[in-house]
């Protein structure tokens, strides 16, 4: 696909390989067939409102001839609603052949950190206002050459071939065009509207408004209505607003200044873990998956970021188990239980905090001792780290006794990293220090065969004291 370089970075790996072999059509998901009459009604729904075409056999060979893919459906049911998905990777190998070459990020709590911080900075409370955009990839035409690119069959009726004239969810390309398309009408509507009072986040067909004034709150209602003019379909249900509104999973409160993770989100993994906890065993694939979720929860709660550590490094030590299930350790039930208590005590939101300037990197260095020497948590006697301690000497020593050269003995050098970043947050007093956080060669080498050549890069952390440190791990 055409590169433009003026406004996205350029992508240079894709998750799905090229394939020199492909088939012409696949048979359908066993969803497709449970569901084949809704399927067949929304089908015609959308022949009529042109989002569609129907074709038999012999006009569909006639006119697409070899560039053409019937690919299976499966069908995805949520909150008592259906939703058709292409497959467009198996089998036929239609996302494989296509290369997006720009690079479409989306924003994430990230990006509502900053804005929050923002207003914070000037003293306003902002209004949140949320907007969804009915069938999004669908508002996407496509060339007539491709439509055959597209193509699906139901259940029951083989001699009848549906081509999508539209983008289709399941088809690699259609979010890159919707983003485009999305950017567009967003850009000519703040056009129009003069200078932007307000801020923008747009997360696929997710619009998020936040107006800081009452000006501003004028300003957003003005962008709705000229882009609802233009033709943007917003679903009228889904339009809300206020100060604490649910986003993409997140929960953001502006009167609190806060983000963390939605209310129903926080209950899943508190269920999820309950069960996990009373089975004492989980399969390696649900166990990844649900560290997914985590994972996601801990984007806005910065001082739980650490603490993935050992779930991730099981998780990939259980891997080779196939489909077998794996006991759970006490010290994975131990950083579980603890995820569950604080979420169900309410501890799922967290307060954005102010920048005070840069205060240098935080100085520390652990690496694993000799097979005769001591074991030290937090630092060596005689390190930098040390010697800029109260005192001038380690705070917390383990000695050696029956650890030797195993995984727990990573788990001692994981440790003393986590405790050598959390004592400098305990001080009184911050000042600047010379050099970042980084563990030795070796414990890198050794932590990448423990677990998977498996790397930890955070890119900044919040320590208690709400001082923000850069922490360097290379």
């Amino acid at each position: 696909m055409p590169r433009t370089p003026a406004v996205f970075e350029e992508q240079t790996r894709w998750r799905l390989e090229e394939e020199d072999f492909w088939l012409l059509e696949t048979e359908n998901h066993k969803s497709a067939g449970e569901y084949a009459e809704a399927v067949k009604q929304q089908f015609e729904t959308e022949i009529a409102e042109g989002l569609m075409a129907k074709y038999t056999r012999a006009e569909f060979s006639e006119r697409f001839g070899e560039r053409a893919a019937i690919s299976a459906l499966a069908v995805i049911e949520d909150k008592g609603k259906i939703r058709v998905l292409h497959d467009g990777t198996h089998g036929t190998c239609v996302n494989n052949r296509i290369r997006v070459r720009d690079r479409v990020r989306m924003p994430t709590v990230r990006e509502v950190k900053v804005l929050l911080r923002e207003f914070k900075t000037s003293g306003r409370t902002p209004r949140l206002f949320l907007a969804d955009v009915a069938k999004a990839h669908r508002r996407v035409k496509v060339r007539e050459e491709d439509w055959g690119l597209q193509a699906c069959k139901l259940e029951g009726d083989p001699d009848t071939v549906y081509v999508n004239k539209v983008g289709t969810f399941g088809v690699s390309s259609a979010a890159y065009w919707w983003a485009r398309l999305l950017a567009m009408v967003v850009r000519a509507a703040a056009a129009v509207v003069g200078p932007l009072l307000y801020d923008l986040l747009t997360f696929a067909d997710d619009l998020s408004f936040f107006a800081g004034d009452e000006e501003a709150e004028d300003q957003v209602m003005l962008a709705v209505l000229i882009m609802w003019s233009w033709g943007l379909p917003f679903k009228a249900a889904k339009f809300r607003g206020g100060m604490q509104e649910d986003w993409i999973g997140l929960h953001i409160d502006t009167a609190l200044l806060a983000v963390g993770l939605s209310e129903s989100r926080a209950a899943w993994v508190v269920r999820w873990i309950e069960g996990a906890i009373e089975r004492g065993s989980i399969l390696p694939r649900e166990f990844m998956a649900a560290l997914g979720r985590i994972g996601f929860a801990v984007l806005a709660l910065d001082h739980d970021k650490p603490l993935l550590g050992p779930l991730y490094a099981w998780s990939a030590s259980i891997q080779k188990r196939g489909a077998k299930p794996a006991l759970i350790p006490w010290a994975i039930r131990l950083w579980l239980e603890w995820i569950a208590r604080k979420y169900r005590a309410g501890g799922r939101l967290q307060q954005v905090e102010l920048l005070t300037g840069d205060i240098g990197e935080l100085s520390g260095r652990t690496q694993k001792p000799r097979a005769e020497e001591p074991r030290w948590a937090g630092g060596r006697p005689g390190t930098a780290s040390t010697r800029r301690r109260p005192g001038g000497s380690s705070w917390r020593s383990w000695r050696r006794t029956s650890l030797g050269p195993s995984p727990r003995m990573e788990t001692l050098s994981a440790s003393s990293r986590l405790w050598s970043c959390w004592a400098r947050s305990w001080r009184s007093t911050c000042s600047p220090t010379s050099g970042p956080v980084r563990p030795s060669e070796g414990s890198q080498r050794r932590a990448s065969r423990t677990t998977g050549e498996m790397r930890t890069r955070p890119r900044r952390c919040c320590l208690p004291s709400g001082r923000w440190r850069s922490c360097c791990w290379s």
